[in-house]
Parts: structure tokens; C-alpha cells; sequence
């Protein structure tokens, strides 16, 4: 489900931890950005040393804040984490631990020590060498967590307030690659819909919604396939519509969609005309209005330049993919974004300087922000640095 904030809600900052650097070393983990209340934004990454790093953008900021070490848990280097908002400036991450168990921490204006300790959430294990768990709210105060178990199918948790986590259970029916990921997406309150890639790479979809004993599913979406190791992105532009993409067997970007009155998922159509992706590139997908969608992805090839193509009811049709900028992190490393106010998007890729200058390797993250539809992309080469001549958008 999709929220776009109307109003500025009143600003908070962290209790923060002492300031860091991101560490020195071969790879850097894909940010992850959300936006708690209006104009505001943080973003979590896991670094070569394993450590959690976090940094927050507040209304009236030029530069991001930070970063912090969030301490007391060490992931595998470099792994993706997961972050949720269920409600407003309430922030949950969760990530996988070298034991292969999946953690958690929590942060609300109201704790005294900032970050609570980070915490295990009970009774399952990710598959060995499994990297990814999904988190989502689907209701104020709810979390749903994702995660492949060590029989190759999708389990499932869930957080209430009252009773806090529940039994884990799977959701049989296909078969998931060991580092396969899960794209969650709430539609409308209460409801949930999961999508995985099988070992195949065929894409699967399942449902659940209130009064529901079970999972629904497995169905596959419109017979879409990818490579065994690929993903699916999916996103809600608004109440009841769901849109998914991937790359497709033919190295183009395609997308699916469902609505109330379609018969299953519709698609597959090609996404910004002709562009060869390598058939493992995730897909950063975006509403940043009601029915408006923008994706993201690195073509490859030496230069290495983030693409780009956007569809809303007006336009009729995606948009020849484009190219604003030269990215040089990671190839095949996914894109973060976030809409932290109406028509806004802000996405961010980690970045190295040795991939251009061979010296000392240190990362950063790097953003570009488009402020509307018809704005000019506008690059910030590091979030912790000054904005860039000709960027007003801080």
C-alpha cells in the first residue's frame, strides 16, 4: 500500500551513536532508504566489516546526517538488509546474521538509548548462505517478514504489538533458489502479495488477506520467466493495483500488472523499448504518485550508467529509457529509492572511487533526485558532502 504524506509532522532526531565512517574494503552493501514521516529520509547499509550503518535526512538539512554504527550485530559483509516504517518515525530493520539467523532492531522517538540491542527473531533459520529477508507492513503497528528456509520454500512471520512475533510457517508450492529473494507488496490494508523466481525462473505469485487460514497460491505470473538466479520487483501505484518487473530471457526489462476485474496478471510488456540488462540485474521500481511508475537499472558495459524509464495514465506508454548519470559501484548492484514527498524520488547506489582510480578503495553513497516529472536529475556524489552546484532540492 501506498502513502503519500499530506502534512509535515513534527521533527525528531536520533540519540546517536558516535559518528563513523564507512569502512575501507572490496564491497559495500546495497542501500536500503525510507521515509518515516514527510520529507524525511534514512538509510541503512551493511559495510565490508559487517557492521549496520545508518544516516537521516531532516526536513531544513542540506546533507545527510551521520553515519552511525548501529551496534551489537555483525551480518556477512556486504549483505542486503531490509527496513520497514509501520508507522509514523517508527523504524524496524533486519538483516541476516553469520549464523544465519535474522535480526532485528527497532528505533522510535520515545527510546532513551536510540536504537534498541539487536534481538533474534525466534524459531527459524535462512537456508546457509541465504542473504535476504523481506520485510513489510501491512497495517499500522503490523510486520510480515520473508525470508527462504533451509527446504528451499518461502516462509513467513508475523509481529503484533500485543503477542509479538508469531510461529513461523511456509508457504509451500515452488522450489526457491537458495539466494532467491521475495518482493512483498500491500495493495490495500491487510492484504499481502509475495513473489518469488523458482529454479526454473519462473515467476510465482501468492496472496493473502483478512479471514484467510492460509497462503493462496502459488500462480504464475502470466507465465513470466527470468533466469533461476534473477528477481522480480513489484510496486502498488495505488489501492488495488500491482505492477511487477524483471528481466526477461531476452535480456529486456518487462512488467505484469493486476486489477480488480483482470483475469490473473496481464503482461508481459517490454519496459522503455529495446536495452540488452544482464539477465541477473534487479530492478528498483516506484510510485511516487498515485498511478505514476519509474523503474531503475544499470545497463552493462564500462560506463556502467543508471536507465530509467517512467509510465502514468497521461503519458499512455513507458518512456524510451534514458541515462543521467555514470555510476560506478558495484555491476548488478541494486538501486535504493524513496518518495519521501509527492511527486520526489531519491534513489541511491553505493559507490567506489577505485573502479576509477585504482588507489585506496572507499566507498560512499552516492543519490540522484528528481523532484518532479518534468525536473532535470540532479546528482549528489555523496550524501555526507555539500549538494552539488545547481541542486536546490535540499
Amino acid at each position: 500500500m501506498i502513502s503519500f504524506w499530506p502534512t509535515l509532522v513534527a521533527i525528531v532526531t536520533f540519540n546517536a551513536f558516535a559518528l563513523a565512517d564507512l569502512p575501507h574494503g572490496n564491497c559495500l552493501g546495497d542501500p536500503v532508504a525510507i521515509s518515516r514521516s514527510p520529507n524525511v529520509t534514512d538509510i541503512f547499509v551493511i559495510g565490508s566489516d559487517g557492521l549496520v550503518y545508518t544516516g537521516s535526512l531532516l526536513p531544513g538539512d542540506t546533507t545527510y546526517n551521520g553515519y552511525w554504527n548501529i551496534p551489537g550485530f555483525k551480518a556477512s559483509p556486504c549483505y542486503p538488509i531490509s527496513a520497514v516504517s509501520r508507522t509514523t518515525d517508527r523504524l524496524d530493520i533486519f538483516a541476516v546474521g553469520t549464523n544465519s539467523q535474522i535480526y532485528q532492531t527497532s528505533w522510535e522517538p520515545d527510546f532513551a538509548i536510540g536504537w534498541q540491542s539487536w534481538t533474534a527473531v525466534p524459531g527459524f533459520r535462512v537456508h546457509g548462505g541465504a542473504k535476504y529477508v523481506t520485510a513489510i507492513s501491512r497495517s499500522e503497528n503490523v510486520i510480515d517478514l520473508f525470508a527462504v528456509g533451509t527446504n528451499n520454500q518461502v516462509w513467513t512471520s508475523g509481529w503484533l504489538p500485543e503477542s509479538g512475533w508469531g510461529a513461523w510457517r511456509s508457504i509451500p508450492g515452488i522450489s526457491v533458489p537458495t539466494n532467491g529473494s521475495i518482493a512483498a507488496v500491500s495493495r490495500e490494508k491487510d492484504f499481502l502479495d509475495i513473489f518469488a523466481v523458482d529454479t526454473s525462473g519462473y515467476i510465482w505469485t501468492a496472496a493473502w488477506q483478512p479471514g484467510d487460514t492460509s497462503w493462496a497460491g502459488w500462480w504464475t505470473v502470466a507465465e513470466g520467466r527470468t533466469s533461476p538466479s534473477g528477481t522480480v520487483s513489484a510496486v502498488s501505484r495505488s489501492a488495488d493495483h500491482i505492477d511487477v518487473f524483471t528481466v526477461g530471457t531476452d535480456e529486456n526489462i518487462y512488467t505484469a500488472a493486476w486489477q480488480p476485474g483482470f483475469n490473473g496478471f496481464q503482461g508481459w510488456w517490454p519496459v522503455g523499448g529495446p536495452r540488452a540488462f544482464d539477465p541477473n540485474t534487479p530492478v528498483t521500481s516506484i510510485s511516487r504518485a498515485p498511478d505514476v511508475l519509474s523503474v531503475f537499472a544499470l545497463a552493462p558495459g564500462t560506463d556502467d550508467r543508471i536507465w530509467w524509464s517512467s509510465w502514468s495514465p497521461s503519458l499512455g506508454s513507458w518512456t524510451i529509457w534514458a541515462t543521467f548519470d555514470t555510476y560506478y559501484g558495484a555491476k548488478g548492484a541494486k538501486m535504493g529509492a524513496v518518495s519521501m514527498a509527492p511527486d520526489r524520488i531519491d534513489i541511491f547506489g553505493a559507490s567506489s572511487d577505485y573502479l576509477n582510480f585504482r588507489g585506496v578503495v572507499t566507498w560512499e553513497i552516492d543519490s540522484w533526485i528528481n523532484k518532479n516529472e518534468l525536473s532535470p536529475w540532479c546528482a549528489q556524489s555523496n550524501i555526507m558532502t555539500l549538494p552539488v552546484k545547481g541542486c536546490p532540492y535540499y
